[in-house]
């Protein structure tokens, strides 16, 4: 996630992307400052966590590819 965000912002169409990105969805352009430190923030316990809490039985989908008969 780091190097993807890093790599975005190296050249002027990904910066310019992700300061539109910010200001339409959040109205607040400055976050491209900051959006790096809410992503390192994130533990493996948080993913874990979130895992338990979303990924259960009962919020899955299955889908059954049958032949054309």
């Amino acid at each position: 996630m780091e190097n993807d965000f890093v790599n975005a912002n190296t050249k002027m169409a990904g910066i310019a992307e992700n300061l539109a990105n910010y200001q339409v969805y959040f109205k607040d352009a400055n976050l491209i400052n900051t959006e790096i430190t809410r992503f390192m923030k994130v533990t493996r316990e948080d993913l874990q966590k979130a895992a338990q809490k979303y990924l259960t039985k009962e919020n899955r989908v299955v889908l059954y590819y049958l032949p054309k008969q």
